[in-house]
C-alpha cells in the first residue's frame, strides 16, 4: 500500500465533531455512525455507510450498447440523471472501453459516482470539467488531466468529501483536483487513496484555506499530494490501523502552511471511565508517544549491540558451531588455507593414483579411454596476462598469446587507451609490435588493425583486439546505441564513430555496438583490417579499370552537345550548327541512314564558332542522314 504519494482514508465510522476538535455544520456529535445524505449534500447520523445509499442507479458505459439504464454517452446519461429526484449512483463501466467525461459542467448533487471493479476502473476527468456537489466516491479511480481544479464549491465553513472501498484521486495533468478557497475546510473520510503523478491532487489555495484527513483502517497517507499556500493549515489525524507513511511536513515539497499530525487510533480503542479515572484522551495519547520514544531508545540500543564486532558476551566456538583447531589439517577433519587463502599442496588429494604413469608435478589428463600423467610445467612458470595454453598437437603445452590479441607498443612518445583505434606503424627491433591512432582523413594512417583493450606508451607493453566483444568502454557519451555500425573517425584520431565519414576520406567499418553505457558499454569488433566500405569518390570522377583490372579514380568525359542532320544531294561538304564547338573540342560524326550512293565521311572538322564542316569521300546523289558530337 504505498509509498510515496498515496493515502487511503479508512473504513472505520467514527464521530467527526470529536475526531476532528472543530465545528462543522452538518456534523453530529456524540458517538454515531456518519452517512451521506446525496439530497442535501451533508452528512447525517445513520447506521448505513455512504455506500449502501443507493437509490437510481444509472450506468455509463462508453464502447457498450445503449438500453435501459445503461448509457454510452456522459451527457445522454446526465440529462436523464437531472430528471431523478433522490440519491443516485452513476456505475462507471470500462468493460467495453475507457471512460471519460467530457468538459462541461456537471450537477452531482446527491451522486455517488462508482466503479464496476472497485481498485481497477478508471474515469479520466480532462481540462474544462467542473463538477458540482460531488462529495462521494465509491471503489472508483478518478484521474484528472487538466489544469483547472474541477471540484473547487468546497463550502466555506466546512465540507466533507467521502472516499471509499478503494476510492482514489490521481493527477496526471498539470492542476489539482481539489481546490479549497478561502474560508473553506475540506474533510476527507472513510476508504480510500489519494495519489500524486504529475501535481498534488488537494490544493489550499488560500492562507485561510483548511483541509483536515481522517484516516482510517488500511491508511496509507501520501506524500506531495497536497499543496498549500503560507498560512494555510494541514491536519492529519490517524485512527485505527492507519499506516504512518508521509506523516512530516517535509514530505510536502510544494506546503508552505501549519501541520499538524495527531495519533489517535490507540486512544480510540481503550475503553475506560474517564470521569471515574480523571484520565483524557490527551493522556493516554501522550502516554503513548512516551511509549513510542522509548521503543525507539530501545531499538537504536538493539541496532549498536548488533554493530559491535567484539564479542560482549564471551562466546565460546563451540557455542557459536565454530570448527574446533584439533580438527583443522586432520584425519577426518577440515584442510586449513595458506597466508594467500589456497589449500596447501601437503593437504591435497594425491592424484598419482589416478594414473601408474605419471610422477611428481604432473596431472591426469584424458587420452580419450584412458588417463594420461602430462607435464604443465610451461603453464606454471608463465604467468603473462592474456595468454592460453596452446596445444602443439604432439603432446606439448604452452602459453601463447591469444588468436584475437596482438601485443605490442606505441611507435612514437604519447598513450594510446584503452577504446581507440590502431593501425600497425612498424616493428620494432626489439621484438615487438608499433602502433598508432588511425584516422580517416590519411591512407597513411589507415586501415586501422583494431582496437586497444588497455592504456600503454612507447615504454610500456599493451594489447589491441582484431575481433571480438570488447567491454568496459563508454558508449553512452558519443551516443552510440545498440546496433550501431562504428566507423573509424576521420575527424579525431583514435576515435570511433557511428557515422560513415564523406569526401575523399577513407571508410572502414570496424565494430558494431553491443551495448550503451557511460562504463560498462560493450562493443564487437570486426577486425577487416581494411578499408570494408565502397570508397568515397570525388565529384566528376568515376572509377575507370586500367590494365592490371584495378579501379582507377578518373575523370568522367561530358559531351558538350550532340545533333542529327541531313546532308543536301549533290553537296560532298556540310557545314552544321553545333552550339559550344570550339577550335580545342574533340567533334565525331557518324553516319546513320544512306542515300541511294553511299557516301563514307571523311572528315569532321571545326570551322567556326559554334559551326562544324562534315566532309564526305565523294557527292551523294541522294540525302545521307548523319549525327554529330564534340567533348
Amino acid at each position: 500500500m504505498g509509498g510515496k504519494n498515496e493515502v487511503y482514508i479508512g473504513s472505520e465510522q467514527a464521530d467527526a465533531r470529536s475526531i476532528l476538535g472543530v465545528p462543522i455544520e452538518g456534523l453530529p456529535s456524540g458517538g454515531e455512525a456518519l452517512v451521506y445524505n446525496p439530497a442535501t449534500g451533508v452528512w447525517e447520523p445513520g447506521s448505513a455507510s455512504p455506500s449502501s445509499m443507493v437509490g437510481t442507479e444509472f450506468v455509463y458505459r462508453p464502447g457498450g450498447t445503449a438500453s435501459g439504464n445503461v448509457y454510452t454517452s456522459w451527457s445522454t446519461m446526465m440529462t436523464a440523471v437531472a430528471t431523478r429526484d433522490g440519491p443516485k449512483v452513476i456505475v462507471i463501466d470500462t468493460s467495453a472501453g475507457a471512460a471519460s467525461v467530457p468538459a462541461g459542467t456537471w450537477d452531482l448533487t446527491g451522486v455517488i459516482l462508482r466503479g464496476y471493479k472497485p481498485g481497477f476502473t478508471t474515469l479520466t476527468v480532462v481540462e474544462g470539467v467542473t463538477f458540482t456537489k460531488l462529495r462521494s466516491v465509491d471503489g472508483l479511480t478518478i484521474d484528472f488531466s487538466g489544469s483547472t481544479a474541477p471540484i473547487s464549491d468546497i463550502v466555506a465553513g466546512g465540507d466533507v468529501f467521502a472516499l471509499s472501498y478503494l476510492a482514489k484521486l490521481v493527477v496526471s495533468g498539470s492542476g489539482p483536483m481539489i481546490s479549497v478557497p478561502a474560508g473553506a475546510l475540506l474533510v476527507l473520510v472513510q476508504d480510500g487513496q489519494v495519489a500524486k503523478n504529475n501535481y498534488e491532487v488537494i490544493d489550499l489555495a488560500t492562507s485561510t484555506s483548511t483541509a483536515f484527513l481522517y484516516l482510517g483502517n488500511r491508511a496509507v497517507l501520501e506524500g506531495d499530494s497536497i499543496r498549500g499556500v503560507a498560512s494555510s493549515s494541514l491536519s492529519i489525524q490517524l485512527y485505527g490501523s492507519a499506516m504512518s507513511v508521509g506523516l512530516t511536513a517535509g514530505d510536502y515539497t510544494n506546503f508552505a502552511g501549519s501541520f499538524a499530525l495527531v495519533r489517535k487510533d490507540a486512544a480510540l480503542r481503550i475503553g475506560y471511565d474517564k470521569t471515574a479515572s480523571g484520565l483524557t484522551a490527551t493522556d493516554v495519547k501522550n502516554a503513548i508517544d512516551e511509549l513510542d520514544t522509548n521503543t525507539e531508545t530501545v531499538q537504536t540500543n538493539l541496532d549498536n549491540h548488533e554493530a559491535d564486532a567484539g564479542n560482549p558476551h564471551s562466546v565460546t566456538a563451540a557455542q557459536s558451531g565454530a570448527i574446533p583447531t584439533t580438527e583443522k589439517a586432520a584425519a577426518n577433519g577440515v584442510a586449513p588455507l595458506d597466508g594467500v587463502a589456497q589449500v596447501p599442496a601437503v593437504n591435497l588429494p594425491n592424484v598419482e593414483a589416478l594414473s601408474t604413469l605419471g610422477a611428481a608435478g604432473k596431472v591426469p589428463v584424458s587420452e580419450g579411454t584412458t588417463l594420461a600423467m602430462k607435464d604443465l610445467e610451461d603453464i606454471r612458470t608463465d604467468g603473462d596476462a592474456n595468454t592460453v595454453p596452446i596445444s602443439d598437437g604432439a603432446g606439448a603445452i604452452s602459453m601463447a598469446l591469444a588468436n584475437c590479441l596482438i601485443k605490442g607498443k606505441k611507435g612514437s612518445s604519447g598513450t594510446i587507451s584503452a577504446g581507440e583505434v590502431v593501425y600497425p606503424s612498424g616493428w620494432n627491433v626489439g621484438g615487438w609490435h608499433e602502433f598508432e591512432l588511425a584516422k580517416a582523413d590519411s591512407a597513411s594512417t589507415m586501415p586501422a588493425i583494431g582496437i586497444a583493450i588497455e592504456s600503454f606508451t612507447n615504454t610500456t607493453f599493451g594489447h589491441v583486439k582484431v575481433i571480438g566483444q570488447l567491454t568496459g568502454l563508454d558508449t553512452q557519451t558519443p551516443d552510440f546505441n545498440v546496433g550501431d555500425d562504428l566507423y573509424v573517425s576521420a575527424a579525431t584520431a583514435g576515435a570511433l564513430t557511428k557515422t560513415a565519414p564523406t569526401g575523399t576520406n577513407l571508410v572502414q567499418k570496424i565494430a558494431q555496438c553491443l551495448r550503451r553505457n557511460i562504463s560498462v558499454g560493450v562493443i564487437e569488433i570486426f577486425g577487416a583490417g581494411r578499408e570494408n566500405a565502397l570508397p568515397n569518390l570525388p565529384q566528376d570522377k568515376i572509377w575507370v579499370g586500367n590494365g592490371s583490372g584495378v579501379p582507377t579514380e578518373t575523370a568522367h568525359i561530358a559531351i558538350g552537345a550532340a545533333g542529327r542532320f541531313t546532308s543536301a544531294g549533290g553537296d560532298a561538304i556540310e557545314d552544321v550548327t553545333l552550339t559550344g564547338v570550339t577550335a580545342t573540342s574533340k567533334i565525331f560524326a557518324t553516319l546513320n541512314v544512306e542515300g541511294s550512293t553511299p557516301r563514307a565521311i571523311v572528315t569532321a572538322e571545326y570551322q567556326t564558332t559554334d559551326t562544324v564542316r562534315v566532309t564526305f569521300d565523294g557527292d551523294p546523289s541522294t540525302d545521307h542522314e548523319f549525327s554529330v558530337f564534340y567533348i
